[in-house]
């Protein structure tokens, strides 16, 4: 029985390491067990013969039942490692790039303080803006030189991205060392002040934190490099949006269901869940928070519409009624067109189509809309608002649609 302990004990230490390769990490301990006891017993009743080649052998089996503990602390070592070997190529890279983010950043503060505006650049060409009232304008002239510097993390002459955020600065984009752009960049807003600038960043439905590049996290870390010229910080400038993306994460957290095949139906879709928080916060108020989760909650949405949720449904008619609060009228037009094209029995969402219209200056199409609002129901309510502000626009008045209530 002596001769029988030292092979009993590898058995189970090859268990052990099966078991960690397999995935099942929280049975190990049975395994290691049972190796540690006949451990013990073979180094208390050795084998007469050869002793010390018996004892010898526990001890391997101990270690070798033992040696997954160990995987975290090896790989800990290697990240170390990586990193290190990582930041030495980086390093001069970075160190570069800031050099001439630092070179931009007077030239685009000298183009707000003569302009009024941020400059806003794709690739090298500088783009136009929608003025106060609502009309796209071509760049001033003489600024044709003003262009982003180039990524050191991308390709050929590749430049930085670029995106600027109305009244607050000019966001400038690195892929970062991984080389792979991430950090979300809005287009060109269609609504001029005093529409809320970060709402654009917010309809792209990402938290751009979780895509920015943090060094503190080592430098093999995903994510963009971000750097802001402005007269405020990025902080502050994007205070609002993170404070936004904060309540939305309260109200329906990261939680995506693992789906065992991909052909399986979610019977508890992110989308769904990220939808009908977005309808909580839209009732507190909280219309960047609403307008951030909703897009996050379309983006995911299944593919196939037979598969939608009913608050999957409503998704695009809380991304424009937040638009709509935050004085982007264009853009709740566009979210608001989507939804009553799949609800098209619903009044309200025709009627603030209708005044995103009106207020975005297509008349004739508003009053389309503000009609089928008056119509289509007896008893919703919001069917004379929607007849007294036709019978206002009719006599030539001022129509009292509700006020942005999120624009500042």
């Amino acid at each position: 029985m002596n001769a029988m302990l030292p092979p009993l004990a590898f058995m189970f230490a090859f268990f052990a390491v099966l078991m960690h390769l397999a995935g099942w990490g929280e049975l190990l301990i049975l395994p290691l067990a049972i190796t540690a006891l006949l451990a013990l017993l073979g180094l208390a009743f050795a084998h007469p013969e050869r002793p010390a080649s018996s004892r010898i052998a526990c001890l391997m089996a101990v270690a070798l039942a033992a040696s997954p503990l160990a995987v975290p602390w090896v790989q800990g070592i290697r990240l170390r490692h990586l990193e290190n070997r990582r930041d030495a190529v980086t390093a001069p890279m970075f160190k570069a790039m800031d050099a001439q983010v630092q070179a931009t950043k007077p030239a685009i503060l000298a183009y707000h303080q003569q302009n009024g505006l941020f400059p806003d650049v794709y690739a090298d060409k500088m783009l136009g803006y929608v003025d106060r009232t609502g009309a796209l304008r071509q760049p001033p002239a003489g600024t044709a030189d003003l262009k982003p510097p180039r990524d050191p993390f991308l390709s050929g002459n590749s430049l930085m991205r670029w995106a600027a955020i109305r009244d607050k600065g000019v966001l400038l984009v690195s892929a970062g060392q991984d080389g792979v752009p991430e950090f979300p960049l809005p287009g060109v807003m269609m609504d001029g002040p005093p529409a809320e600038p970060l709402s654009a960043i917010a309809t792209l439905g990402v938290d751009p934190r979780w895509k920015t590049y943090d060094p503190t996290n080592g430098a093999i870390s995903l994510g963009d490099a971000v750097y802001f010229a402005g007269p405020i910080s990025y902080e502050e400038a994007m205070k609002p949006l993170f404070s936004a993306w904060d309540a939305a994460h309260s109200s329906s957290a990261w939680r995506p269901t693992l789906l065992k095949h991909s052909a399986d139906i979610d019977s508890d879709p992110q989308s769904a869940r990220d939808a009908a928080g977005a309808e909580v916060l839209l009732s507190k108020s909280e219309w960047l928070a609403a307008l951030a989760l909703a897009s996050r909650a379309r983006g995911l949405r299944d593919p196939y519409q037979a598969q939608w949720k009913d608050a999957d449904l409503r998704v695009d008619r809380t991304r424009g009624l937040a638009l709509y609060q935050l004085g982007a009228f264009r853009e709740a037009a566009d979210a608001l067109i989507d939804y009553v094209a799949l609800q098209p029995n619903d009044a309200l969402g025709h009627f603030y189509l209708g005044a995103s219209l009106f207020q975005g200056g297509n008349r004739d199409a508003a009053m389309i809309h503000l009609q089928a609002a008056a119509q289509i129901s007896v008893t919703d309510p919001i069917k004379d608002t929607a007849y007294g502000i036709i019978q206002q626009i009719g006599r030539g008045v001022a129509p009292s649609f509700p006020p942005a209530a999120g624009v500042k």
